[in-house]
């Protein structure tokens, strides 16, 4: 556990100064990069940065944990893995430094629905580090990172207004790509895991466990499958703006902060 509590702090710290220090580096050695976007278009973009990062490091980890660890594909309940428990203790640092840097700039991007997420998300994931149970189901989870990355990117291409540009309209394709692959395939295979452990008396043991995994799908896929029909009526549209040599107009995905809570 010591260790765990390691990661979460290490993660919390680094992540928090992150922003701070990122904001210092452009202030003092390029203030012309930010001069023209608003004030809470810069603290959107900052901690994007951040996002992004951790979002690396997290699809690095599940991916490598559900390849490789036998042990964790054997048991859906009380498989074990350091690694998953690694990575569930870096999602919860960046997600408690996150909600601290949305609490103090507030006025630029405080949203509530931010609040919640974080908030659920961690506790989540502390009941899964605590108790050791449900660790496939975090990596599965934690896979839907994957297409944050192309979420926060294009939001960056928005705001410095590269709407028009070759990038934006393949990063756009990547979105979608990234969002099939990451959140829409796994959802099947997700709630076909859950079945083929319901008649487990471990299964049952714990009401908070149950909730955690059913309200992850009940809420948040149900939201992912709504931007997704969205995300692919817009791919159409600027597919076929782009064969007919018009102009990519952007991917409509829904609002970016509510795609990145998925």
């Amino acid at each position: 556990m010591n260790l765990y509590i390691t990661v979460v702090a290490a993660s919390f710290i680094v992540t928090f100064l992150m922003f701070f220090v990122l904001e210092y580096i452009v202030k003092i050695y390029n203030p012309s990069f930010l001069k023209n976007l608003s004030s809470s278009n810069r603290t959107l973009l900052l901690t994007q940065i951040q996002s992004n990062i951790h979002a690396i490091i997290v699809c690095y980890l599940s991916t490598y944990v559900l390849y490789q660890s036998e042990e964790l594909k054997a048991d859906y309940i009380w498989g074990k893995c350091q690694l998953a428990s690694v990575a569930c203790a870096v999602t919860i640092g960046y997600m408690a430094a996150d909600l601290l840097t949305l609490i103090i700039r507030w006025k630029d991007v405080g949203e509530w629905s931010y609040v919640f997420h974080h908030l659920f998300s961690a506790l989540a994931f502390i009941y899964i580090i605590f108790y050791g149970k449900f660790k496939f189901f975090a990596m599965i989870r934690l896979l839907a990172e994957y297409s944050t990355i192309f979420v926060n990117f294009r939001h960056a291409l928005h705001m410095f207004g590269m709407q028009n540009s070759s990038i934006y309209f393949y990063n756009g394709l990547m979105m979608v790509f990234s969002f099939t692959c990451a959140r829409m395939i796994p959802l099947p295979i997700y709630i076909y895991c859950i079945l083929s452990i319901s008649d487990r008396p471990d299964y049952h043991s714990s009401l908070i466990g149950k909730l955690i995994l059913w309200l992850a799908t009940c809420v948040l896929d149900s939201l992912n499958v709504l931007w997704y029909i969205k995300m692919l009526k817009g791919a159409v549209k600027v597919w076929k703006s782009h064969k007919n040599n018009a102009s990519p107009s952007p991917v409509s995905a829904s609002r970016v902060k509510d795609i990145k809570q998925g």
